[in-house]
């Protein structure tokens, strides 16, 4: 029930009146629970979501609402997303009736009947009996002969805009020609738009191009629930960047000890977890939800957009197997193993490198490089890495043409005055042998026996191709890594080092710091091959190198 009342509305208290307009134009969770009668939404789930959206106010112009325009919100099916965006775009439309807002959906429909429930609030259907929004805000009401289906315009707006004041479209629309202060993506995303990666390719294409038709003060929300580990939503969480992009993303329920929920096990205990609306998405709906379709239900009720994938390397798991590089050990065994790519297959057409330092058990990545590069490119690469770790063994895959690069290896270590010696890998042609060995390093970074440096050039890459294990045709980084972790010891176990051996590491340390703070010593640029430049290749992800720095970064 309303903790409004109405009685007060009728009988002309205008200081009550007034008080009510003002808390619906900057309080948006009593907006939609107290005024426009969404009253299923909670005070646990939901307030919090108000709070994430846009902090409006009426007493200050629209493009200085908040310093953050981009908000992503993705939440499961049924939990009132749609509404709680409609609640919002109202909430826009009191605040200044001179907004122009559009909302997009995956289909035109959809986006109808979001508009026409948005402005639906504004229809004066019966004037005898306005709503409480109706009484609050007389001025926006239109009547019923007014309203037009996909589009709503205030009748107390003061600009003469071409664009309504909440206008419907689908994404696959053209929208040459209009502007907006506010998008709000709404499902965008759905189960026929992500079947392939072609499709997924044409939404993230799509939602860019539409996203020009935002004026530069604007704001945009996109909501939806995952799909596919490669889609629109999952490519906004890589690119977010702290300051620019809000992101609230959540489960119908959490793990109180932090799993995942795996396919094929007993649904956990109501004591082992924390439901995120219990009201709506109770333990036995969800119970039934899982046994009924595991793989539906990790994507729509608990925003996992791999479903039943299989995960060997979860993202949680690679960011804390992750260390700053301030913290590695300066003195230890270097190793450097390279991968040299062929294009007839197609799992093998990109090369790749790391170097290593194995220190105390534990093996600590310091470098990497992957790309399909031009064979003098390549041999330089190699070069430069082994010079610049002080190593004189590179370790490379026999693989088919890998020694028509050896002359050239050994040609640049010449010119750059570095002996080099290459021990030359069996080739293991044998794709379920490499998947087994490349799986072997995640009980290493798990227990944090594999550590990767922060400040690695391509790190993003790296975590993706972990990640996405299986699910890409890119293996060349978790490749050469695992080829790194070949060389570890077998036990975690290291003896102390005498006290004045321990003096001279430390004299090492501090030096190295230095010059990796000054770009000095074996930190030093190299100059590169100006007259060759890597290719530029294509990744097998759907959509654009998300993570910036590209394949040759």
């Amino acid at each position: 029930m309303s903790s409004i009342d109405v009685a007060r509305l009728k009988d002309g208290d205008e200081v009550y009146r007034k008080d009510l307009r003002f808390r619906s134009q900057i309080d948006l969770f009593f907006l939609a629970k107290e005024v426009l009668g969404y009253d299923l939404i909670t005070e646990r789930t939901h307030r919090r979501v108000a709070e994430f959206f846009v902090q409006k106010d009426p007493r200050r112009p629209l493009p200085e609402w908040d310093s953050i325009k981009k908000r992503l919100w993705l939440f499961p099916r049924g939990t009132f997303k749609s509404t709680f965006n409609i609640a919002d775009s109202v909430q826009y439309i009191l605040c200044d009736p001179n907004v122009r807002i559009l909302d997009l959906t995956a289909s035109g429909g959809l986006a109808d009947a979001i508009v026409d429930e948005t402005g639906g609030h504004f229809v004066l259907k019966n004037p005898d009996e306005p709503t409480v929004l109706q009484r609050l805000f007389p001025e926006y009401c239109i009547t019923p002969k007014a309203k037009r289906t996909g589009i709503f315009t205030a009748p107390n707006r003061l600009r003469d805009w071409r664009e309504g004041t909440i206008m419907s479209n689908s994404i696959d629309s053209s929208l040459s020609g209009w502007h907006f202060d506010v998008e709000k993506d709404d499902d965008t995303v759905d189960n026929r738009n992500s079947a392939t990666p072609t499709q997924i390719k044409k939404v993230k294409k799509n939602l860019y191009l539409n996203g020009k038709m935002l004026m530069p003060w604007g704001y945009r929300d996109r909501v939806g629930t995952r799909y596919d580990p490669f889609d629109a939503y999952g490519e906004e969480i890589e690119k977010a960047k702290p300051g620019k992009v809000k992101v609230l993303i959540e489960g119908a329920l959490k793990m109180k000890d932090g799993s995942r929920l795996e396919e094929g096990q007993e649904f956990p205990g109501p004591d082992e977890m924390v439901l995120l609306f219990p009201e709506l998405l109770s333990y036995e709906f969800l119970r039934g939800e899982y046994e009924n379709d595991y793989s539906s239900f990790m994507t729509q009720y608990m925003n996992d957009a791999y479903g039943d994938r299989e995960v060997v390397f979860a993202r949680e798991m690679m960011l804390q197997a992750s260390i700053e590089p301030e913290k590695i050990p300066v003195a230890g065994e270097v190793h450097i193993c390279w991968r040299i790519g062929y294009s007839s297959k197609e799992k093998m057409r990109f090369s790749g490198g790391a170097a290593g330092i194995i220190a105390n058990g534990r093996l600590f990545v310091v470098d990497l490089a992957r790309g399909a590069f031009k064979p003098s490119v390549l041999a330089h690469r190699i070069v430069v890495m082994a010079k610049k770790y002080g190593s004189h063994q590179v370790s490379i895959e026999d693989t088919p043409g890998a020694r028509q690069y050896e002359s050239a290896i050994q040609n640049y270590a010449l010119t750059m005055t570095w002996r080099l010696t290459i021990n030359w890998i069996e080739y293991q042609e044998d794709d379920g042998t490499r998947e087994l060995r490349i799986k072997a390093t995640e009980p290493l970074l798990a227990t944090k026996r594999l550590l990767l440096s922060l400040s690695l050039p391509q790190i993003n890459d790296c975590y993706r191709q972990f990640v996405n294990f299986g699910m890409v045709d890119e293996t060349e980084v978790p490749d050469v890594v695992s080829r790194l972790a070949e060389r570890l010891p077998k036990s975690i176990e290291v003896k102390d080092l005498p006290a004045e051996q321990e003096e001279v590491w430390e004299e090492i340390r501090r030096q190295d710091l230095f010059d990796r703070i000054h770009g000095a010593g074996r930190y030093a640029p190299v100059a590169p091959i100006e007259e060759e430049k890597p290719h530029v290749v294509t990744n097998s992800y759907p959509g654009e190198d998300i993570f910036g720095g590209g394949l040759n970064g």
